[in-house]
């Protein structure tokens, strides 16, 4: 009896340490790990105001269906109307609708913050739904080869106007001044200011988008009717006729080192002698001998 107890308190004992063990705490002071903090991204709202890719409606010209993309936002563009080709007097609506690209956001875009070229755009605030209306009169002039400006020609009149079309006229002044006709060896530069006819705008033209035949080049800045263009050096003045006086050789005498010349040429051209020279070169002249003289000449421009 007494070995009995002996055992039961020895297994008892045991339980009890394991429960000692498994039980309690490995520390007082342990505390849970941390955690990581997690932060959320923020967008950017969308400050490109222009809206870049919609034509300003002109006469015969295909509506566009996308703007041209950035890089906060992309766009389709829808017509009112559904116009499959621009005509002319007409009032054209677009609606525009953008999506934000990744990182961007339209909250926060106030009330019609969006622009269109060339037509009065309206949109709520926090929206990418732009009403883009294009009135009466802006169909942009889209002819760009400018007729009846002729390249100068030695001799030639100078044109002041172009030859008109449906869409604009235009007036043509000439560096340097001409004083009646073109003169020879000389560059010109005519200067050509466009005035649009009713219905039309320059507003939206682009840069260098006019032509004119003959000319080296030709250059307009954007929404401007303002064109330069430089021709080529026109061409010199051809001689028509030269009379030249020089005295004959006589034994004894000196070579005439001058000469007189006269004559007539385009333009009314001068002439002067560069040069006056006798062969054989005998001074003074002998007799019994046959002289020849070369003379050059010089047109004077």
């Amino acid at each position: 009896m007494k070995m009995t107890v002996k055992s039961l308190s020895i297994a008892v004992l045991a339980v009890m340490l394991v429960f000692a063990l498994t039980g309690c705490p490995e520390s007082e002071d342990a505390s849970p790990p941390p955690q990581p903090v997690v932060s959320t991204p923020v967008d950017t709202v969308i400050n490109i105001s222009a809206i870049q890719g919609v034509i300003v409606p002109a006469k015969g010209e295909t509506p566009v269906t996308i703007i041209t993309e950035n890089a906060q936002y992309r766009g389709t563009v829808t017509w009112i109307g559904n116009p499959s080709v621009f005509v002319a007097s007409t009032e054209y609506t677009a609606v525009i609708t953008l999506t934000a690209k990744s990182g961007f956001t339209l909250q926060g875009v106030s009330a019609d913050f969006f622009k269109v070229a060339g037509a009065i755009a309206t949109n709520a605030a926090n929206s990418g739904v732009i009403i883009a209306t294009f009135p009466i009169g802006t169909n942009v002039i889209n002819i760009s080869a400018i007729q009846g400006v002729t390249a100068p020609v030695n001799g030639g009149v100078p044109v002041t106007y172009i030859t008109e079309n449906e869409q604009y006229v235009g007036t043509v002044t000439w560096s340097p001044a001409v004083n009646g006709t073109f003169a020879a060896i000389t560059q010109y530069t005519a200067t050509i200011r466009l005035t649009p006819k009713a219905s039309y705008t320059l507003n939206g033209v682009s840069a260098n988008f006019f032509k004119v035949d003959g000319a080296t080049s030709v250059s307009n800045d954007t929404n401007s009717g303002v064109i330069t263009a430089v021709f080529p050096a026109t061409a010199p003045t051809n001689i028509t006729s030269v009379s030249i006086s020089i005295t004959a050789p006589v034994k004894g005498e000196t070579p005439s080192t001058t000469a007189g010349t006269s004559g007539s040429a385009e333009s009314g051209i001068n002439f002067t002698i560069s040069s006056v020279l006798w062969l054989p070169t005998d001074n003074p002249f002998l007799g019994g001998k046959v002289y020849a003289v070369s003379i050059v000449l010089t047109a004077n421009i």
